[in-house]
């Protein structure tokens, strides 16, 4: 057994209808999002229960209160997408459903996430921004990340981490991160399968989606990794992405096993693991998604007990390592 506590980290992107807008109507998809609202309260439940840490990365425009603030609350610069389906503030102006207003704006549950202990409020950008669609510029990144790092401390939120939406992280922004106080950075495995510079896309595709049930790539980093790699900031490579229940027994079971087998690894080795997902993956099967969530938390106290392991979020890692 590692001398080294392994560390466990859990990251959400909180992004409600936001993270879809440009891909999925919200006809059709109420329920699902209506079990996502109603499941928050009961995964703060369960983090607090089992000790759990989590960093919530949350989009800027659900901390607006009602769509006129939200309105109010656009910043100096819009991205200008060559593709205007990337931009929230077009989906705002064109096709925004204000009786629906609980899919866009959760100022409540930002609260209880920021009431609850050992719980993490990042920034996934304020407009779920995309970093690497062209047309947009960093001028503009920065307008946007201002207004995100405005919205938060009006609710007494000091940003200090980050998650790029879709995983779209440019490394030629995160200078204007850093100037905002954000210097804490989410980032893909350091393997070609999450590498978006490797073609074809869909390989990279199959090849992610076989490794969550063999283990094919070994995305855990050791604790010195991420020592060295502090220089007034941190990157911190997410290890697996929690897929959503499949519905098929055996394929559900192996992914959760693959989990725990990476989790068990990490606590005996004392390397860094970074399990991640969105609550609204949780919404097309609730209940069997938290059973399993269940079992991952319970498995992760085992560990704690067994070996040490620590769950931190991301910016209490930070800390941790910069001690």
């Amino acid at each position: 057994m590692s001398a080294q506590s392994g560390i466990f980290t859990i990251s959400l992107d909180f992004e409600l209808h936001w993270g879809i807008f440009d891909n999925v109507p919200i006809a059709g998809k109420e329920a699902y999002f209506d079990n996502t609202i109603k499941l928050i309260p009961d995964l703060l439940e369960r983090f607090s229960s089992h000790g759990i840490q989590a960093t919530w990365a949350t989009v800027g425009l659900l901390f607006n209160k009602n769509f006129d603030q939200l309105k109010r609350n656009y910043p100096e610069q819009l991205p200008s997408y060559i593709n205007s389906k990337f931009s929230a503030y077009n989906f705002i102006e064109t096709e925004l459903d204000k009786n629906n207003e609980k899919y866009y704006l959760a100022a409540d549950l930002i609260s209880q996430i920021q009431n609850t202990p050992g719980q993490e409020i990042a920034t996934h950008t304020y407009a779920h921004y995309y970093t690497l669609e062209k047309g947009q510029t960093i001028d503009e990144f920065e307008e946007d990340i201002k207004k995100a790092v405005t919205l938060a401390q009006a609710s007494g939120i000091a940003l200090k981490s980050i998650v790029f939406p879709r995983n779209q992280i440019n490394y030629e922004y995160t200078d204007v991160c850093k100037r905002h106080g954000i210097y804490i950075f989410r980032e893909n495995p350091n393997k070609w399968a999450w590498n978006p510079k490797v073609k074809p896309v869909i390989l990279r595709k199959i090849m992610r989606t076989a490794d969550c049930y063999f283990p094919l790539f070994n995305t855990q980093v050791s604790i010195s990794a991420l020592k060295s790699a502090i220089n007034g900031e941190i990157y911190l490579p997410s290890s697996r992405l929690l897929r959503p229940i499949s519905g098929i027994r055996i394929l559900d079971q192996m992914r959760l096993r693959r989990i725990k087998k990476e989790m068990t690894k990490a606590a005996k080795d004392g390397t860094y693991y970074h399990l991640w997902w969105h609550p609204h993956n949780f919404g097309s099967s609730p209940q069997e998604a938290m059973n399993e969530l269940d079992i991952i938390l319970t498995h992760y106290k085992k560990l704690n007990n067994d070996y040490n392991m620590i769950s931190l979020n991301m910016n209490n890692t930070y800390k941790m390592l910069n001690n």
